[in-house]
């Protein structure tokens, strides 16, 4: 699980990086959703969808559900290590699942 949650930390990291809006506006978002799979060529975000996204819906215990920690503390590493910051936004239904996740890349103004 942890090899995992370091794995689709890093693809989350790679994806946010490389956003054009990183530059342009010193941020950059993504939104995984359980109603959009990401399309199977994409398996970075393939990575972190099955990661962040409650196991209901991905048809297995999903990291965010039961190792949030790991996930989270290797993404934001990875922020320090290139001057950004990072913000996570969760979305859960009534019974507690996670509907979605948006995850933020901040550059930091210092930098």
């Amino acid at each position: 699980l942890k090899s995992g949650a370091v794995a689709a930390a890093h693809a989350a990291f790679d994806i946010l990086l490389h956003d054009d809006n990183l530059l342009r506006s010193g941020k950059a978002s993504r939104t995984w959703m359980k109603s959009s799979t990401p399309h199977s060529t994409d398996w970075k975000s393939c990575l972190v969808w099955s990661s962040v996204i409650d196991g209901a819906w991905t048809g297995s215990g999903s990291i965010w559900e039961n190792n949030p920690g790991c996930f989270k503390e290797t993404l934001e590493e990875c922020a320090q290590r290139e001057a950004c910051s990072v913000d996570f936004k969760e979305d859960k239904d009534t019974t507690g699942r996670v509907q979605s996740v948006t995850i933020s890349l901040n550059a930091r103004e210092d930098h």
